[in-house]
């Protein structure tokens, strides 16, 4: 039979050791929609630059369903759209030295991760892609109305 004191003894060990994994948890989270938000990043940097060296009628070829023959990107050109404007509106908030500092780490992949904090005022601290387009007016979210 188990007493009451060494009962209590395992819960907090418990209650402790579950405190200590959701903390981890959320720390794994919050890294991983850091790492998001600079990968969209990125992805917003390379695709306005293959934009700007494809010839004039060709960039929608890349998104067509139907040729099975040309590479094609697995998402939609509205949403191909919205990185390209991240990565603008991105750069417009920064001065042109971090402007600089942020296409130098975003087009290195041999160079350590872009700064935080760099990507955080760029961004206006978002910690996912989707805060990221909100907090860039890339999109909008839905007024909640009575009928919802």
């Amino acid at each position: 039979m188990i007493t009451a004191e060494t009962r209590v003894t395992l819960s907090v060990s418990e209650a402790n050791r579950l405190h200590r994994y959701a903390q981890a948890q959320a720390e794994m989270a919050a890294c991983a929609g850091r790492n998001a938000v600079t990968a969209g990043l990125k992805l917003g940097k390379l695709l306005t630059e293959l934009k700007a060296a494809t010839h004039h009628g060709e960039w929608g070829e890349f998104f067509a369903k139907d040729d099975k023959l040309k590479p094609r990107f697995q998402f939609t050109q509205q949403m191909s759209n919205r990185y390209m404007r991240c990565y603008k509106a991105a750069k417009a908030r920064l001065s042109a030295t971090e402007s600089a500092q942020l296409d130098a780490t975003l087009n290195d992949r041999t160079a350590p991760s872009t700064p935080p904090e760099l990507v955080a005022k760029a961004t206006g601290g978002a910690e996912t892609p989707r805060q990221m387009m909100i907090n860039l007016g890339v999109i909008t979210t839905r007024k909640r109305t009575t009928h919802d």
